[in-house]
């Protein structure tokens, strides 16, 4: 397994992480995290099997720590279909 999938709310988290940190550390920090992020999308689709398994969250759902954020995702067959990035925002907007 090798190939993963963003939901519409992931990619709205990964566009509000990369304003967020263009505003809180500049352009050129905010796109190295940004790269390392999807490089880390890459890795857990290579690997999802060894990320925690989370079904209270969701039947299915595992999640990976990546600096301040947990990603959530799920694996659909031979794609990982990632759910979220959650950091500090406010998931109740």
């Amino acid at each position: 397994m090798a190939s993963y999938r963003l939901s519409l709310e992931a990619e709205n988290d990964i566009d509000d992480i990369l304003t967020y940190g263009v505003i809180k550390y500049g352009l050129e920090t905010a796109v190295l995290y940004h790269d390392e992020l999807t490089n880390h999308f890459a890795y857990i689709a290579q690997y999802p099997l060894q990320f925690m398994k989370v079904d209270h969250i969701s039947l299915g759902s595992r999640r990976s720590i990546f600096h301040t954020h947990t990603i959530y995702f799920n694996i659909n067959g031979e794609i990982v279909f990632i759910e979220r990035i959650i950091g500090r925002q406010n998931l109740t907007q």
